[in-house]
């Protein structure tokens, strides 16, 4: 199962509606939580040395405030109890995104993406898109919404199924459940089959 989520940020609301979440699979699993951020490359013809705007000084700011935004956003987890580091990186979002899951196969990637569903449509953010195509990572990918709800605990899960095997991989994120914690992520109810109690899944068979 999964023990670290990898959850890219960029600063917007949009972007942290994955945030809750995130917060309920990491209880429900016991996974820690890595945040990442990505800051654009400083470039030369941003600094002015006669103001003491130096190259060096000027990427460690801007690592600063994407460091001090992921804090902000790391303590709403802690809060929670679920482990949680941040890591702001230089470069291409994608690219640092892609880095870190390589790094760590095991981990999911959790992330927000401008998204539009319809009849045959569907498309994702760049940044979304490049991580889809690029990793073989397990993806929980959220459209955000203007109104957002925060879920109080993950109690249905649908999982379309095709007739092939790779498909079937996407059971195998459902379980261990963590002992006590109640349906992903509620600890107000206790765990009646212990420690398997699991989200109700409704499995949707192309026949």
């Amino acid at each position: 199962m999964h023990k670290r989520i990898i959850v890219p940020l960029d600063g917007s609301q949009l972007a942290e509606q994955v945030v809750p979440y995130v917060k309920l699979l990491a209880r429900g699993l016991g996974a820690e939580v890595r945040l990442l951020r990505a800051f654009d490359t400083v470039r030369p013809d941003m600094t002015d040395p006669e103001h003491g705007l130096y190259l060096d000084r000027l990427t460690a700011n801007f690592r600063n405030t994407a460091r001090d935004y992921l804090e902000e956003v790391a303590a709403g987890l802690r809060s929670a109890g679920v482990t949680t580091t941040c890591e702001a990186h230089e470069g291409s979002a994608a690219e640092q995104i892609i880095s870190d899951a390589e790094a760590d196969p095991e981990a999911l990637v959790a992330m927000s993406t401008h998204g539009r569903s319809g009849v045959g449509c569907w498309f994702l953010g760049s940044v979304a898109d490049k991580v889809l195509h690029a990793t073989n990572n397990p993806l929980l990918i959220i459209r955000p919404r203007e109104e957002v709800e925060v879920p109080g605990a993950i109690c249905r899960i649908i999982v379309p199924l095709g007739e092939s095997p790779m498909a079937e991989q996407a059971l195998a994120a459902r379980g261990p459940h963590r002992p006590g914690a109640g349906p992903w992520g509620d600890p107000g109810q206790g765990d009646p089959d212990g420690g398997r109690l699991l989200p109700v899944w409704r499995l949707l068979v192309r026949v």
